[in-house]
């Protein structure tokens, strides 16, 4: 982020597969960035300096995205927040939810919250819908993922719910939204399919929607 105003700095990109994912081109494109500054990491590179640190070793900090962000964040307000599911459904049950469950989950959050309207995000919105639902958004509650990082977008204060398992414990997104004040509130599960376990973080998201001072 801080050096997207540099033209002398390229960004050197590795994808997973033989084609870079276009979310990389979409937030280059938020940012200023031109895509000929985007490397795709297939071939050798030569530079005259390299910046970059192991990814363990990263301290990740979004108050650089979160500035540059918040301009559009204001623009995208709403005077009508609501809880915003985040839906993973494309890495098998290790790493998703079932729909069933997702399901039960966001009709109790309505059930509970009837003055609350209740979004789900699949990661099939364009960049504006995902940033308008993320800034709208008064809690978010999902499984560990990638999605996660749009939670940049969010208010300052808004609480994460996030559930995870002990094979999962990679929380790298809050990593990041704890240093945009995002409150986290994570759910160990035995497994993401553990039906009464999800259904029963309606108390952690009850008492993270209290403590963000919701009524």
């Amino acid at each position: 982020c801080k050096y997207r105003m540099d033209p002398e700095i390229r960004f050197l990109v590795e994808p997973r597969s033989s084609a870079p994912s276009a979310h990389i081109f979409t937030w280059a494109d938020a940012l200023g960035i031109s895509r000929e500054r985007i490397i795709i990491h297939d071939r050798p590179v030569v530079a005259r300096r390299v910046i970059g640190k192991p990814f363990q070793a990263v301290h990740i900090d979004w108050t650089c995205l979160h500035g540059v962000f918040d301009e559009k964040i204001s623009k995208h307000s709403s005077s009508s927040p609501h809880a915003l599911v985040y839906v993973r459904n494309h890495a098998g049950i290790d790493r998703d939810i079932p729909t069933t469950i997702t399901n039960e989950l966001a009709y109790m959050i309505r059930q509970h919250y009837p003055k609350m309207p209740v979004k789900l995000f699949t990661g099939s919105e364009t960049f504006n819908e995902t940033q308008h639902l993320f800034a709208n958004a008064k809690i978010v509650i999902g499984p560990h993922g990638a999605g996660l990082a749009n939670l940049v977008f969010c208010k300052i204060g808004t609480p994460v719910v996030e559930f995870i398992t002990s094979s999962i414990f990679r929380p790298w997104q809050m990593f990041g939204g704890l240093t945009i004040d995002l409150p986290w509130w994570p759910v160990l599960l035995s497994s993401f399919d553990a039906r009464a376990e999800i259904l029963g973080a309606m108390e952690v998201i009850e008492a993270a929607l209290n403590s963000s001072g919701f009524v």
